[in-house]
């Protein structure tokens, strides 16, 4: 079976699965429009897809684009997915992320390919207040696909997402994490805290973080944020703060960069309800990071000083907890053996990656037989 990528970087999300295909003896075809030069995948072919000149006008990064940008790639892409079909290599299946705009049009150039869209599963509905945002736009986007595909599969923690629920073609499968490459780094090096911030600006932190740089002197904290506003929210803060030389805003990071500031710290935590990404969430615990949420909220498998901690309080409270935790070395030292755990357990993609395997798989054959997919 020929199996079609379809991704704004390569490997990105897809680089397991594909891999796994072509091991299979699929014939597996990878198009994006970003790849890392250094990087291939046995037996997948690579298909560059230049981002468009709207995306490089605007500045519009390829994987948060504006609805313009979105649409501008999905019609540049089309053409060269025309060119497949014509060269006689129009694929079986085609899978596609949902989160940008490259298989917006999949549909017209392989009208007779099973098409799966791919997405990171949402909790929630965008609501009036993101209206206009990157969010928002997201999941127009997600919409389109969902009405365009036979299959919506979404990643996830093991919750039921919003689309699943939603969509008789919803699948939500376990995100597949990489526990090689996300791994527990060498011990020493300064004490560093990561803060998720998302896209809530400063001020729903900031409390937290100065208690926690005022209580723990020699603690370093690193804020992860979305979007320009935030980040500027972050930087006025930084500047009004007694201790700002050890809080710090890494910005866009490379992956490895990424994957150095995970192996670095040693808690995430998140105070708005809004939670983690479940990419994030599960990276930073194969990494060892000890996940520290509000009460009430993260998914199901979190257990309280097991391989979690949970917040109950005002927020002002929270950098005296956070200090606590940082000084009961071994408790903490065994809660972050917990959180890998939890992660090798349930995640791990040598794992999780034959079991999507399997419901693709699976769902194409329903497919072909005229049948009801496969919940």
């Amino acid at each position: 079976m020929r199996i079609l990528f379809v991704n704004h970087a390569f490997p990105g999300t897809f680089g397991a699965l594909a891999s796994a295909f072509a091991s299979a003896g699929h014939d597996v075809l990878f198009a994006s429009g970003f790849r890392r030069r250094e990087f291939s995948l046995p037996g997948v072919r690579h298909i560059v897809l230049a981002p468009p000149k709207e995306s490089r006008a605007s500045g519009a990064k390829c994987h948060a684009p504006g609805l313009e940008g979105a649409l501008a790639a999905g019609g540049q892409a089309l053409h060269a997915f025309v060119r497949l079909a014509e060269m006689d290599l129009a694929p079986d299946m085609v899978i596609t992320s949902a989160v940008d705009g490259y298989g917006l049009f999949c549909g017209e150039a392989f009208p007779r390919a099973f098409r799966v869209a791919w997405t990171e599963a949402q909790a929630g509905i965008p609501g009036e207040k993101v209206r206009g945002e990157t969010a928002f736009t997201r999941h127009l986007l997600q919409c389109r696909y969902a009405v365009d595909c036979h299959a919506f599969v979404c990643l996830g923690t093991g919750e039921q997402s919003q689309f699943a629920a939603r969509l008789s073609c919803g699948l939500d499968v376990p995100y597949a994490v990489n526990s090689e490459w996300f791994s527990p780094g060498a011990a020493g090096g300064p004490e560093l805290v990561l803060f998720y911030s998302g896209r809530q600006s400063a001020d729903r932190s900031l409390a937290a973080v100065r208690g926690l740089l005022k209580a723990r002197g020699r603690c370093h904290v690193a804020v992860l944020c979305e979007g320009r506003t935030v980040w500027e929210s972050w930087e006025t803060a930084l500047a009004a703060l007694p201790h700002k030389e050890r809080l710090h805003l890494p910005g866009t990071l490379s992956l490895e960069g990424y994957r150095e500031l995970l192996r670095t710290a040693s808690l995430l935590v998140c105070l708005h309800r809004d939670g983690l990404p479940a990419s994030m969430l599960l990276e930073a615990m194969s990494c060892g990071i000890v996940p520290v949420l509000k009460e009430g909220t993260g998914p199901a498998f979190l257990r309280h000083g097991q391989n979690a901690f949970f917040f109950r309080g005002q927020d002002e409270a929270c950098g005296i907890f956070l200090a606590s935790l940082l000084e009961g070395r071994a408790r903490l030292a065994a809660v972050r053996a917990g959180a890998r755990g939890t992660v090798l357990e349930h995640f791990d993609q040598n794992k999780a990656v034959p079991q999507h395997m399997r419901l693709l798989l699976d769902a194409y054959a329903a497919w072909k037989g005229q049948q009801p997919l496969l919940a």
